[in-house]
């Protein structure tokens, strides 16, 4: 750190200049978790990362995935999509989880309604996984169930 005049209000450090008493949101072993974490749901890709898994696979205390998921999540990075497989829930990267809405409204937009299937067809997911999305939306009250298939709402 360097002090830069007046003396004691601001710093500098690494090309940064901050008031002598900011302190960053997020600490160094945070933000390594968060990494983690972000890495692990990237390589599972469309097949998801089971909550409990991940926390495991990554050896991070319940607390420290918490935290983690805290600033993902915040930060537009990862969703949690609950299923009937896991009572935390998956995570999926956030861009994922939009691609699959907009597959999702274009289907429906287009047929009028959308089946597991064809949103599994379109989307390029396993069942568990469409199955999940599909309730998510359900819940977010973009679409409805009727029947086989689901239809948008409004």
């Amino acid at each position: 750190w360097k002090i830069l005049k007046p003396p004691g209000l601001f710093s500098y450090r690494d090309k940064i200049l901050a008031s002598k008493e900011f302190k960053p949101a997020i600490d160094t072993d945070l933000t390594k978790w968060c990494d983690a974490v972000l890495a692990h749901v990237t390589l599972a890709g469309v097949k998801s990362a089971p909550y409990k898994a991940t926390a495991e696979a990554l050896k991070l205390k319940p607390s420290e995935m918490k935290k983690a998921l805290t600033v993902l999540i915040e930060a537009g990075q990862v969703t949690v999509i609950q299923n009937s497989q896991s009572a935390q829930g998956s995570l999926l990267l956030t861009e994922i989880v939009d691609a699959s809405r907009a597959t999702f409204i274009a289907l429906a937009a287009k047929q009028g309604s959308v089946t597991l299937a064809a949103f599994r067809a379109r989307a390029g997911l396993a069942r568990n996984l469409a199955v999940a999305l599909l309730e998510t939306f359900d819940a977010q009250k973009l679409s409805r169930r009727e029947g086989d298939a689901r239809v948008l709402i409004g």
